[in-house]
C-alpha cells in the first residue's frame, strides 16, 4: 500500500506519513431518497461488531486514567 499523509485535525501543522495495515470502507448507504437501499443489520449483529471492534483496541487506548489518544487517518480514495 502507498504511504498516506496523516494530518492531525486539531493541529494542521502536525503531519506524519503512514502505511495503513488495514483499510475499511466505513460508509454504507442504507437509505436514499426515502427508500431502503439494502437490508439493515440486526441489533445483535451491530452489538457483536461493536464489541469485536472495541476488543481490537490496545489497552492503553481503553484505560480509564490518562488513555493514549487514538489517531485516525481519513482520506478519500483516488
Amino acid at each position: 500500500m502507498a504511504n498516506n499523509v496523516f494530518v492531525d485535525l486539531l493541529q494542521e501543522s502536525k503531519r506524519a506519513y503512514v502505511s495503513p495495515s488495514k483499510v475499511e470502507c466505513m460508509l454504507k448507504t442504507y437509505w436514499d431518497k426515502g427508500r431502503v437501499c439494502q437490508d439493515l443489520p440486526s441489533l445483535r449483529h451491530l452489538k457483536e461488531r461493536t464489541a469485536e471492534s472495541i476488543g481490537r483496541l490496545r489497552q492503553d487506548h481503553k484505560r480509564q486514567l490518562n488513555p493514549t489518544p487514538f489517531k485516525v487517518s481519513i482520506f478519500s480514495p483516488a
